[in-house]
Order: C-alpha cells, then structure tokens, then sequence
C-alpha cells in the first residue's frame, strides 16, 4: 500500500479509539482526519475542491473539529459520575452507567443536553417487585436526608403503566445540579431488559418480550 499504515478494525478496538485515536500517526484525531490511514491527508478540502484528490493533497484551509465538540459531550458526561456515586452508596445492590458519547448524540436529536435525564442512571436489584418498592422508599429517605432533591415530574411507576415492555420504578435526582435517573426493579425484569435493549434502541420490541414481562410481572417480579 505504498508505505502507508493500514489499520485493520478489530472486534476489541473500542469506540474511544475509533474516534480520538490517530491510526495514520500524522498527529491528527481519527474523528478529524478525512483519511484516517493515510498520513498525507490532513485537511479536509472546501466544498468547491476535487472530493478525489484526497489520496494526494493536503489542504490548509480551516476544518471543524469534530474531535473538539465531542469531547466537550464526553467531559459533560462525565461530570455527572460523582454524582451517580450518592446514588451508588444509597443501595448496596446498585449499578450504574454514565451514557456514552454516540447514545447521547442520538438523544441530541431529540432534545437539549441539559433536557436528557439519563446521562447517568443507576439501578437498583431486588429480588422481587414487592423489595423494589421497599426499597425505593427507603433511598429516598436516605437521599432526602442528604439535601438532594427528588425531580418529582420525572417519577414513574412502570409497573401500573408499563412502557415497551419495560417494567420498574423511575426516580431522577438533582445531585449537585446534575441530574441521575434511578431505576428500581427485580433481577428478573432487569434481566429481560437487558435482552429487550438492541431492540429498545430501534424502537421496536418483539411480542415475546412483551408476554414475557407481563408473565413475570403476574409472578411477582
């Protein structure tokens, strides 16, 4: 290939390096360079340029820095994990996530960053449907005695309304003036939604998922 890098993809590369890393080596981000292999293709060409000159020019004109704006959503992102963490010690049985750059992009389609209520979420597992409500009482004494404030429109019941399926309690908490959504269900429903996800994503679940949480629902859980 003419002496240059040539990258294959991998199943283990993450998407962190897919977009901040720099394969060609030329000093450029991945999610910057118009010609992420080729270290002689910096700059992206105006619009009025030849598209196939890329494999042999470099233009100096000025180009957005993708790199840049996303990083901007990753550190906001981030900025809420100390947050999640009040969330974290208010259940011994509590995960957590903080959304990643991509998952949130979508969202910004939709609505404002300061609008998405999930950027970080946690959940807590229980056992059954009967200790999710226990404990959702329970957290929020605990949270409440700490000085945060429940956002109190954005509290749902899915289990007397569920929604795609999904079945749980939803609480979101202003921490520190960031916002963390709550989630509460049993091991079971968190089980089934973990195997509903791909299809949530494309906003559409199959049928069998939605007899199943109804099964599992009139079982207690």
């Amino acid at each position: 290939m003419d002496g240059l890098s040539v990258y294959k993809p991998q199943r283990t590369t993450s998407l962190h390096t897919l977009m901040f890393g720099d394969f060609d080596k030329d000093g450029i981000m991945n999610i910057d360079d118009p010609k992420p292999f080729n270290p002689n293709v910096k700059k992206m060409p105006m619009v009025n340029r030849n598209y196939k000159r890329y494999h042999t020019s470099q233009y100096a004109d000025p180009e957005t820095k993708l790199s840049t704006e996303l990083m901007a959503i990753k550190h906001y992102n981030d900025s809420h994990a100390k947050a999640m963490h009040h969330i974290l010690r208010a259940g011994r049985h509590a995960v957590g996530r903080v959304k990643t750059v991509p998952s949130t992009i979508n969202k910004l389609r939709e609505k404002y960053i300061h609008h998405i209520g999930d950027v970080a979420a946690a959940t807590h597992i229980t056992k059954t449907r009967a200790e999710a409500f226990a404990a959702r009482k329970r957290t929020r004494k605990h949270l409440e005695s700490r000085g945060f404030r429940r956002i109190t429109h954005r509290s749902d019941n899915y289990y007397k309304k569920p929604k795609n399926g999904h079945y749980g309690l939803h609480d979101t908490w202003d921490i520190h003036g960031r916002k963390v959504e709550l989630q509460y269900k049993s091991r079971h429903m968190q089980q089934l939604d973990v195997k509903m996800h791909p299809h949530y994503k494309k906003k559409k679940i199959p049928p069998k998922f939605i007899s199943m949480g109804h099964y599992l629902y009139r079982r207690g859980y």
